[in-house]
């Protein structure tokens, strides 16, 4: 289901589709320029520059979608 959200948003050009695998099972073939996977095997590198480049973006559109990063996070136990 995750990676058909993911194509979906990839295939209408979205600026940015950030898909993140909050099990191991999770895969994803979605594919182009704008598509990263937040994914366990893809180490601890990943995960920073994603997230860098997440608040990048954020910090360039204004504030309004602070609140989706931090609901996504807590969604995938990333706070604990």
């Amino acid at each position: 289901m995750l990676n058909e959200i993911a194509k979906h948003f990839v295939a209408r050009g979205a600026n940015k589709v950030i898909a993140v695998a909050n099990t191991i099972h999770n895969k994803f073939n979605a594919r182009g320029p704008n598509f990263e996977a937040l994914k366990a095997s893809s180490g601890k590198s990943i995960v920073k520059n994603t997230l860098k480049a997440a608040l990048k973006m954020l910090a360039e559109t204004g504030n309004r979608r602070f609140n989706d990063i931090g609901r996504t996070l807590e969604y995938v136990r990333f706070d604990t």
